[in-house]
């Protein structure tokens, strides 16, 4: 679990100043139990540099994120609809979060959470770094990449196409075997 997550939260924290108490980055996950396991990661290797790391998710009550964002809070975990929701209530800024990161783009990029990924853009500098992490790159994350990035490094770790639940197997048999 720790190997992916580590590929875009290390570089977020290298990219993070914790003398700057703006929000700096914002991660996107499709659900909450991710987004736990992924603010833990965050706070696992961001223990030593002083980097406030804040996770937040639809069925939890807004009151205590917007405690929490009378803060220094340098990076938000969290799901779309509820950063979204913060975000358009002016209680998160998000006007020097320079990385955008989505992990499982492809689940967040359906069409249920594509209009809110749009929205919390426009919250963002126009020089910001987004980056997709996802097992799969439907078209619809083709799509976003070509309207949202600009020049992207794609990075492909997958040596061929693998159908899930289907195991292929071949014999040798002889010419007149066949």
């Amino acid at each position: 679990m720790m190997g992916k997550t580590a590929a875009f939260v290390i570089p977020t924290l290298e990219r993070t100043n914790p003398k700057n108490s703006k929000t700096q980055a914002l991660i996107l996950v499709p659900t909450r139990e991710l987004a736990l396991q992924t603010s833990q990661v965050c706070k696992t290797l961001g223990k030593h540099l002083g980097i406030n790391v804040m996770v937040t998710t639809g069925g939890t009550g807004l009151q205590d994120d917007i405690i929490r964002l009378n803060e220094a809070v340098h990076i938000i975990v969290g799901t779309p609809g509820r950063i979204l929701d913060l975000a358009s209530k002016g209680v998160a800024d998000l006007s020097e979060c320079s990385t955008f990161v989505m992990d499982e783009a492809d689940k967040l990029l359906s069409p249920e959470f594509t209009p809110v990924i749009e929205q919390l853009l426009s919250f963002h500098p126009k020089d910001r770094q987004v980056m997709l992490f996802s097992a799969t790159f439907p078209m619809i994350v083709k799509s976003f990449k070509d309207k949202h990035m600009r020049n992207p490094y794609e990075i492909n770790l997958m040596d061929e196409l693998t159908l899930r639940g289907i195991t292929q197997y071949y014999a040798f048999v002889e010419e007149k075997q066949k």
